[in-house]
């Protein structure tokens, strides 16, 4: 994934330096899946919904401070918005009603 930000860019440099932390959640991920509980369709739906929680939160901190903070302008220039995603995922896993189980 960081090859996918310019060389010297931003977007490089973020992820180079959420890289151990990066590496630390892919671990527990991979051994979420390998313990089985990712094929537990509620376990499942529950971890992306906190994901997509903190996610969302970040995106709209950073939207709102766009015009005063020059990394998160940077950062939203960029066109990374991954809130979207998990909306999708949501509503496939939960239904209509994701928003109000989510919440």
């Amino acid at each position: 994934t960081t090859e996918k930000g310019a060389e010297g860019g931003l977007f490089r440099a973020c992820m180079k330096a959420i890289r151990s932390a990066h590496k630390s959640a892919n671990r527990l991920r991979a051994a979420l899946v390998l313990s089985g509980l990712f094929t537990d369709k509620k376990i499942y739906r529950e971890v992306i919904a906190l994901f997509y929680v903190a996610t969302n939160t970040m995106e709209k901190k950073m939207i709102a401070l766009k015009e005063e903070d020059e990394i998160c302008y940077k950062m939203l220039s960029l066109g990374y918005r991954f809130g979207p995603q998990y909306e999708k995922d949501l509503q496939t896993l939960y239904g209509g009603d994701w928003k109000v189980a989510v919440e």
